[in-house]
């Protein structure tokens, strides 16, 4: 009994150091949960909801008596709404994800092009069905988004719009869908009682999370996945290896020409939600480094896309504008290798699937 006591407590004296240590790590990803659920999540979506109904009110406004001023404040209201969705596109998961909220608002990438033959379709035919929005929400989502109200006020036939009320009314049904949207994903955000509370509660009954490891995973997700996808579905089919290979109508928004300011925006709220989470600040003492590193290539970036004064149709193929593309995007390939090669390993996190890589 002695020897068998001795045994336990020798046992406990060599664990103990170790739980405290995964105990005090499980807080930690708990508490960045938390971090960035007030100081970025939640900020996010409250403008996106604000942003959504200025853009709906501002569009009613110019429907109702056409002039070239409301149509300036239409179209600003407009790269205010994108711009902030730039922000929020990067959280996939948790209300954006459900109900087809995020295709809803966005329907990108749109390979085939089912959004813009369904838009023209609709134009062609003069189909009343699309001009209110509680119509509009029961079709197809490739038809409810910010790509199609982009094409309604600068593709084909938009210099018109203000002799077509049609065209109008449709654009109008677009973003009231948009701001019915994102006042829903908001909501869903500050529900105490909804998504946000399995976030911050980790348990083996919590249908989302059953550790805190999962929590610090989803967080880290974010950053890891984010990267990914600007680097390969924003950059890289856009520039591809050559200029003559170069799809800049892959690129969202290109129409309105903020697909580089989407790009910046995105680049910047991934580097803020990492900010926000506080997740790298437990990293082991040889990796702290990584933290002066990530902020130095984000702020970077961010430098060289702002000297881009091109659109992206022609950025593409200008030497300089290019190698700032080209470079941004080899920036954020070594910082998806970096949060999968060296932040999850030192934080016992394993990064996931990329909703992206299916499609």
């Amino acid at each position: 009994m002695t020897r068998l006591l001795l045994s336990l407590s020798l046992a406990a004296f060599c664990i103990s150091p170790v739980s405290a240590q995964s105990t005090d790590l499980n807080a930690h990803f708990v508490n960045s949960a938390e971090r960035v659920l007030v100081g970025y999540i939640r900020p996010s979506f409250k403008a996106l909801k604000t942003h959504g109904q200025e853009l709906r009110d501002e569009l009613e406004a110019f429907c109702k008596a056409p002039n070239e001023e409301q149509f300036n404040d239409t179209k600003d209201a407009f790269k205010n709404f994108a711009l902030t969705f730039a922000r929020v596109e990067i959280m996939r998961f948790g209300p954006l994800v459900e109900k087809n909220r995020l295709e809803r608002l966005y329907f990108w990438p749109d390979r085939r092009g089912l959004g813009l033959k369904r838009i023209q379709r609709a134009l062609a035919e003069q189909d009343e069905s699309v001009i209110k929005t509680e119509n509009l929400k029961s079709k197809s989502i490739a038809l409810q988004g910010l790509g199609g109200l982009e094409f309604l006020l600068y593709g084909t036939g938009s210099t018109t719009v203000s002799q077509d009320p049609f065209r109008c009314q449709f654009a109008v049904a677009i973003a009231g869908s948009l701001a019915d949207t994102s006042k829903e994903v908001a909501d869903a955000w500050f529900d105490e009682n909804g998504f946000s509370q399995q976030f911050l509660n980790p348990s083996e009954t919590n249908p989302a999370y059953r550790s805190a490891r999962e929590v610090g995973a989803e967080v880290l997700n974010v950053l890891k996945n984010s990267n990914e996808a600007i680097a390969h579905l924003k950059l890289g089919a856009v520039l591809r290896k050559t200029v003559e290979k170069a799809k800049p109508k892959r690129a969202p928004l290109w129409r309105s020409g903020l697909s580089i300011a989407m790009l910046n925006a995105n680049i910047a709220s991934v580097f803020a939600f990492q900010t926000a989470s506080g997740l790298l600040n437990r990293l082991p003492k040889e990796k702290t480094w990584v933290i002066g590193s990530t902020k130095f290539e984000y702020e970077t970036v961010g430098k060289r896309l702002q000297e881009i004064n091109l659109p992206i149709l022609e950025a593409v193929a200008s030497g300089n504008a290019r190698g700032k593309l080209i470079y941004t995007l080899n920036v954020l390939s070594g910082l998806t290798a970096l949060y999968s090669e060296d932040v999850a390993p030192s934080l016992g996190l394993q990064t996931g699937f990329n909703a992206l890589d299916g499609d």
